[in-house]
């Protein structure tokens, strides 16, 4: 991670930086399925970023997410529950469409970040807990577009995708993925 940020660095002063503009995003998810009164799962995240415009249609952005995901079932009898919590880290290039005074500007963007996951699954008969854990670096990459509602204030759509770990030969990437909406703001 460090060797990204550096090298994106590097980059944005070679290119010769302008005085540029931040950009703070607040987004969620809620997604609620049931099933039956024995059936049915909650997923929620909530993240938060900072954007620098290095030049109008280029920006880095920091993100940091953190969500859930919560199931309760049974099978043959037996009741479960399931707990995934995560937290997510991660710089990203964004590559704008339009520009930051557009009223629609869609966007896609590409990165690196850190994920950590763990999964409890408990067995509500024996009361037994299997804990699982996954944690490294991922690629990450994405598109959405943002739809101004004011000079300062946009709405924020985005879909993205995290894939990996990268950096551990004994744990079989994944691909995950998101569906966001939020707001952001120019300052």
């Amino acid at each position: 991670m460090k060797h990204l940020i550096t090298t994106l660095i590097i980059s944005c002063i070679s290119l010769g930086l302008q005085a540029g503009v931040f950009e703070l995003s607040a987004q969620t998810s809620l997604k609620e399925t049931n099933i039956n009164s024995e059936h049915s799962s909650e997923a929620k995240s909530v993240s938060g970023s900072i954007a620098y415009y290095f030049w109008q249609s280029g920006a880095l952005e920091f993100t940091h997410m953190t969500g859930y995901n919560f199931t309760k079932g049974a099978v043959s009898g037996s009741s479960y529950e399931q707990v995934l919590n995560y937290n997510y880290s991660g710089i990203d290039f964004i590559y704008n469409l339009g520009t930051r005074e557009s009223t629609f500007n869609p966007y896609i963007k590409a990165g690196l970040a850190e994920i950590n996951k763990e999964l409890e699954y408990k067995d509500i008969g024996t009361n037994s807990i299997t804990t699982q854990t996954s944690k490294g670096k991922n690629l990450t990459y994405g598109a959405g577009f943002k739809f101004k509602l004011s000079q300062t204030i946009s709405f924020r759509v985005s879909y993205d995708v995290w894939k990996g770990p990268i950096d551990d030969s004994d744990q079989d990437a994944q691909t995950d993925s998101s569906f966001k909406v939020g707001l952001s703001w120019l300052l």
